[in-house]
């Protein structure tokens, strides 16, 4: 049985991978490819971090499973399903996929760890990274964690070559490196790329909807978003997340409305993490991984400077500060006439 790994990176389209992977079971199952069921979710991080200690268990895995007990009851019950239908030969293609492995969070002996969890299972593992341009890649993590009200890292340099040589070391045999970009994936769409490069010829393109469930807003999306819930901050108490996902739902309705387009990075962010991506080097002259936004002569591994971890969003991201006030006032609009509707039923 031939079992895939799809190990990350993040921000390669690894959510909507893994969402339409478990929407599609059925599909896949007839075809011969089993994707597991975690208990929760469409990741299979609880099961592949099982090895890890107590202490290096990421807390975000936990606190979704209910707790770390909960966690590692969870995971290893979707291995021992996988065990036992993999003994009935049901399949002959197992898709096993976690963004945090190749995230730089397991260490060289934690891959060795998992190397061993999954030998009973399959002699013939094989391991998959999509990359991603770095300063797209911090571009994605930024809007994320805004979204998602988490503690924002500073832009820092592509760090792919180590955990790839990690994965090499662990399982025997060096992981297959995609490019995550738009114009070079098969129709434009991490999940048909997948199946045409891994799986060929067992479900035509399209053959599962792909699923997005984190789409972008725009600069001006994300700066309304921010000023918004910095103002109502104290007052939302234990409803932040409840807050935001409203928010968010509005914005995007509103954007629609207005024009507005995804976000960019100010230039010169982009050129110090792109400079300071010696990676992209490696990517380029050992893989033949090129992306066409990079000037491959200007990176020379030179330090990002530590004052642009502190600017404000504005200072990070290109943002049309007309639009930024219509896209404001339009939205005041909106919920003040949703509010007056709301008070003319009662």
């Amino acid at each position: 049985m031939r079992l895939l790994l799809h190990a990350g990176m993040p921000k390669t389209g690894s959510t909507a991978l893994q969402s339409s992977f478990l929407a599609g079971h059925k599909k896949l199952l007839a075809a011969g490819v089993y994707y597991p069921r975690p208990v929760r979710g469409p990741i299979h991080n609880a099961s592949l971090c099982l090895r890890l200690s107590d202490e290096r268990y990421p807390t975000l895995v936990a606190d979704w499973e209910g707790g770390l007990p909960q966690a590692r009851a969870s995971g290893q019950a979707v291995l021992n399903e996988l065990a036992e239908r993999c003994k009935r030969a049901e399949f002959d293609t197992v898709i096993l996929s976690s963004e945090l492995i190749a995230s730089g969070y397991f260490a060289a002996d934690e891959m060795v760890a998992l190397q061993a969890l999954l030998a009973p299972l399959s002699d013939d593992i094989e391991t998959i990274v999509y990359v991603r341009e770095p300063a797209a890649y911090y571009l994605s993590y930024f809007q994320e964690s805004l979204k998602s009200q988490v503690a924002l890292r500073r832009p820092h340099a592509m760090h792919v070559q180590r955990p790839w040589a990690n994965l090499r070391a662990a399982f025997g045999r060096a992981p297959v490196l995609c490019a995550y970009d738009r114009t070079k994936l098969v129709n434009g769409d991490i999940v048909d790329d997948f199946l045409a490069r891994f799986i060929p010829g067992r479900l035509p393109a399209g053959a599962l909807k792909s699923v997005r469930d984190n789409s972008s807003l725009s600069a001006e999306g994300i700066l309304v978003l921010a000023q918004v819930r910095a103002i109502l901050a104290q007052g939302l108490d234990g409803r932040k997340e409840e807050f935001t996902v409203k928010m968010i739902q509005t914005i995007r309705k509103v954007e629609t409305t207005l024009g507005l387009k995804r976000p960019r990075l100010r230039p010169d962010i982009a050129a110090a993490i792109r400079r300071a991506s010696t990676d992209l080097l490696w990517l380029r002259d050992d893989h033949g991984i090129a992306f066409e936004d990079v000037d491959y002569a200007e990176i020379d591994g030179h330090p990002i400077p530590p004052e642009m971890a502190d600017r404000p969003i504005e200072e990070i991201i290109e943002i049309d500060m007309e639009k930024c006030d219509a896209l404001a006032n339009a939205i005041m609009s909106k919920l003040i006439s949703g509010a007056m509707t709301s008070l003319g039923a009662n």
